[in-house]
C-alpha cells in the first residue's frame, strides 16, 4: 500500500488505483515519512477536487501567500512538510473548506502588513467562492488531539484523510478509520462560528492589522 501511495504524483488513474486498494473495511493507516513525503502530499492536494482542512497551529500552506510562507521560513517555524507545489494558485479550481483555530489570527507572522495581506487573500477567496472558512472560538475545547493539521480530500472520487505533523503524514481511508476522522471533523466544525460570523471576524482582524501597519494606535 505504501508503494502505491508513493505513486500519487503520476496520474489520477494511478491515484484511483491506489485508493481502490486502500478503501477496504480492514485497511490499516499508511504512514509516509520517507524522503519526498511532502511532494507526494502536494500531488494529492493538487489532484483533489475538494479539500476540507482542520488547522490548529498554522494556516495551511495551500492557503498561504508567498510573503506569509517566507515569514514562517524566516522564523524557523515552517513545518518540514513545506513544498512549493503545496501553495495553490489564486485561480485554482480546488475548492477548500477550512475550520481553523482562533489563535491563527492572533499570531502576527511576518508583521501587520503581511497578516493584512494574508487576510485579504482569504477574504478574496471567500468572495470568489473558492474558500469556505469557519473559525473555532477561543473558548472552545473542540480540537482534534495530536493532529496540527488534518485534511479530507476527494481524489479520483475517493475520500482520503491525511493527518499531518511536522515530519510525516498518515493516510487513512475506508469506512472504519476514515469514518472516525470524519466524525472528528464534524465535531470541531459544529463548534465553530458560522461562515458569515467568520467573515466578519476576518474583516475585523484585517482592519486591525492594516491600522497597525499604518502606525495607527487602537
Amino acid at each position: 500500500m505504501a508503494a502505491d501511495l508513493h505513486r500519487f504524483g503520476l496520474s489520477k488513474a494511478d491515484i484511483g488505483g491506489a485508493l481502490d486498494l486502500l478503501d477496504h473495511p480492514e485497511c490499516q493507516p499508511v504512514h509516509d515519512g520517507g524522503d519526498g513525503w511532502a511532494a507526494r502530499l502536494a500531488a494529492c492536494e493538487n489532484s483533489a477536487s475538494h479539500i476540507r482542512i482542520y488547522a490548529l497551529q498554522i494556516l495551511p500552506q495551500v492557503l498561504q501567500t508567498r510573503a506569509f510562507t517566507k515569514a514562517l521560513q524566516s522564523a524557523g517555524v515552517l513545518p518540514q512538510g513545506y513544498h512549493p507545489e503545496r501553495t495553490l494558485a489564486a485561480a485554482s479550481a480546488v475548492a477548500v473548506d477550512l475550520t481553523a483555530d482562533w489563535a491563527l489570527l492572533e499570531r502576527a507572522n511576518g508583521g501587520p502588513q503581511v497578516m493584512a495581506e494574508q487576510l485579504t487573500q482569504l477574504l478574496q477567496r471567500i468572495d470568489a467562492g473558492q474558500l469556505r472558512m469557519r473559525i473555532i472560538p477561543a473558548n472552545s475545547a473542540a480540537i482534534i488531539p495530536g493532529t496540527p493539521q488534518l485534511s479530507e480530500m476527494w481524489v479520483a472520487n475517493h475520500r482520503l484523510f491525511a493527518a499531518e505533523t511536522t515530519t510525516c503524514v498518515l493516510y487513512v481511508t475506508g469506512p472504519l478509520d476514515g469514518g472516525a476522522y470524519a466524525m472528528r471533523f464534524d465535531e470541531v466544525t459544529a463548534s465553530a462560528l458560522t461562515e458569515q460570523e467568520t467573515r466578519d471576524v476576518l474583516t475585523d482582524y484585517r482592519q486591525r492589522y492594516q491600522q497597525q501597519a499604518a502606525g495607527v494606535r487602537p
